[in-house]
């Protein structure tokens, strides 16, 4: 790669992490496993009575308990990691060309979240790209900030995202959306 070559573009095989792809396709399996399981599972197709009386409820516990263990939370958590981790390599590699890292950024975060809400809207209430989006704004409001300001952003954010997230789709009308659907 050219350090005088400030254009953004697709990243050369040779500049790629192998372990951040190679991670990234575990998170994104463990994602679709648990997924797969959840659309075809108690209360989504079948009852919790009914699935008692399967012959193969037994090998259901086990299966649900190794996913568990194994896979509930920590692909999510692991592919949330990789996301902020990409965002670190993003603005490393942009800055050291001499790119306006902020601008490219905030361009991929927008596509990200259009794309994020027109299918959470239109496609599938569980989306969480845009989530990811909320997430990568948050992200670049605190690349400057020192490490105890950031200690309690996060404690801040652990404690009261998720009910200031209700309140704002309650305030701005999308909950209404998945209420009626």
């Amino acid at each position: 790669m050219n350090p005088v070559d400030s254009r953004p573009g697709a990243t050369a095989s040779a500049d790629r992490y192998l372990v951040m792809d190679v991670l990234r396709g575990f998170a994104l399996l463990g994602v679709l496993l648990i997924n797969l399981y959840g659309f075809g599972g108690v209360d989504m197709l079948i009852t919790a009575k009914q699935a008692s009386t399967l012959s193969t409820a037994w090998l259901d516990r086990h299966v649900e308990f190794a996913l568990d263990l194994l896979f509930y939370s920590k692909a999510n958590t692991l592919f949330a990691f990789l996301f902020g981790l990409g965002f670190w390599v993003q603005l490393e590699r942009l800055e050291a060309r001499g790119a306006r890292f902020q601008r490219i950024y905030l361009r991929r975060v927008l596509i990200l979240s259009v794309i994020g809400w027109l299918h959470l809207i239109y496609l599938f209430t569980w989306d969480i790209l845009h989530i990811y989006g909320l997430a990568a704004i948050i992200l670049l409001a605190c690349r400057g900030l020192k490490d105890r300001t950031l200690l309690w952003v996060g404690l801040l954010l652990t404690l009261f995202a998720d009910p200031v997230i209700d309140w704002l789709f309650e305030f701005s009308g999308v909950a209404e959306i998945f209420e009626t659907s």
